[in-house]
């Protein structure tokens, strides 16, 4: 991982906890400072033009072994 990749400590994007609280300020966050953000076990992406952009191109985005986390 690139020492310049902007970290935010309180994002868990698979943690339930993560999303079940109001996580608003922390998507806002991403959004201006990382759009494509790795929390150390999961990539996210955190704009409407990037989540399109990552689900009109299966053949080059990859979520693992094809499984979703959702």
């Amino acid at each position: 991982m690139p020492g310049d990749h902007p970290i935010n400590p309180d994002i868990d994007l698979v943690s339930g906890d993560f999303w079940g609280r109001n996580p608003h300020p922390e998507l806002s966050w991403l959004r201006e400072n990382a759009p494509v953000y790795f929390d150390g076990r999961v990539w996210g992406v955190a704009t409407h033009a990037g989540v399109r952009e990552v689900s009109l191109h299966p053949e080059l985005f990859c979520n693992g072994d094809r499984k979703s986390v959702v």
